[in-house]
């Protein structure tokens, strides 16, 4: 076993959940503790690293047409008693 190695069942199960943002922040949280070794910090930094590499990527949300965004801007003023008649 690596001599860094830092068993927390926790973290543990987290992962093995799939919940990798939780796990992550659990593996912050053992980090904190005291009495830790150099190497069992790295372990866990690595770890978390590894935690953070397997989130979902977040959606690109979608760009709003220039059409959207004039209709939009059109409701506002109307609403703020601005509108101007064409």
């Amino acid at each position: 076993m690596d001599a860094g190695y830092v068993c927390d069942g926790t973290a543990q199960m987290l992962e093995n959940a799939g919940l990798w943002r939780r796990a992550s922040a659990r593996w912050l949280d053992v980090m904190m503790q005291s009495g830790l070794s150099p190497a069992q910090r790295a372990w866990i930094c690595n770890r978390r690293r590894y935690c953070q590499t397997r989130l979902p990527a977040a959606p690109i949300p979608e760009k709003p047409s220039l059409v959207a965004i004039s209709r939009a801007a059109s409701v506002t003023l109307k609403r703020m008693g601005q509108h101007q008649k064409s």
